[in-house]
């Protein structure tokens, strides 16, 4: 019986980590589209909608269980899309005023020394920060059908049980 109970919590452990896998991956893929519409200079937060939602789809695709640790693990994943997808928009655009020659004296290799320099002035900080901060609302938006799918698939007892039964 305890090499059965071994067995099971190693699969829910590899489904986990399979899940993640995607999350991250779709939430990368996510990221792309954010850099690059706001490299042309539109407003980007409503892309944290698709952020969340590939996150969602990636950790689906890749087998990972539903069970509150998918919540998790696609919030952490969305999180992270949304804060690689600024970082990157802003590193391209640092790419960009070098390549046009705005910016002299300095290499690709410096820009993230740029990008913290510019982010020390707490204007631009602030900036930056409520861009993501929109962003996230709309990558929670993105994956909010989590939370529906989890309630109707898991009523509250039954969440209860698992819980218990995994610790």
């Amino acid at each position: 019986m305890d090499n059965t109970i071994f067995e099971a919590n190693e699969n829910t452990l590899r489904y986990h980590l399979l899940g993640a896998v995607g999350a991250f991956l779709g939430a990368i893929l996510g990221a792309i589209p954010w850099a690059i519409v706001s490299l042309a200079g539109w407003f980007v937060a409503w892309l944290g909608f698709l952020i969340g939602f590939l996150s969602k789809k990636g950790y689906e695709l890749l087998g990972g269980k539903i069970g509150k640790q998918k919540i998790w693990i696609v919030c952490i994943a969305s999180v992270f899309g949304v804060i690689f997808g600024s970082i990157l928009s802003d590193f391209l655009d640092f790419g960009q005023l070098i390549y046009n020659g705005e910016i002299t004296g300095v290499t690709y290799s410096d820009i993230p020394q740029l990008y913290i320099y510019w982010i020390s002035d707490f204007e631009v900080l602030r900036s930056v920060l409520m861009t993501m901060g929109i962003g996230l609302f709309f990558g929670l938006l993105g994956i909010f059908s989590i939370f529906k799918e989890l309630r109707q698939k898991n009523p509250p007892s039954r969440l209860n049980q698992e819980e218990n039964s995994e610790m």
